[in-house]
C-alpha cells in the first residue's frame, strides 16, 4: 500500500491513489465468487435454481468480520 500525505483533498483516501488498486472489482468481488464457488454458494446462498436467496444471517456475520478488520486497521 502506497500512501501519499501531501493529497489535502476533503474525503481523499489512500485507497484513491491508483498504485492501491485492487485487481478485481471490490463491489462485486464476493458476490461473483458465491455464485462461482461451491463451498461459499453453501454457506451464503440458500434456495433453487431462480429461487436464491441470501443467507441473512451469514451475510450479517461476514459484514462484522469486515467490520473488525477494518478497526484493526485503524489501530
Amino acid at each position: 500500500m502506497v500512501d501519499n500525505p501531501s493529497k489535502s483533498r476533503v474525503g481523499w483516501s489512500f485507497l484513491d491513489d491508483e498504485r492501491n488498486k485492487f485487481d478485481v472489482d471490490g463491489q462485486w468481488w464476493l458476490f461473483e465468487r458465491m455464485y462461482k464457488e461451491q463451498r461459499l454458494r453453501k454457506e451464503f446462498i440458500e434456495g433453487e435454481q431462480l429461487q436464491k436467496e441470501i443467507r441473512e444471517g451469514e451475510a450479517e456475520a461476514y459484514q462484522r468480520h469486515v467490520e473488525r478488520f477494518q478497526e484493526l486497521l485503524l489501530i
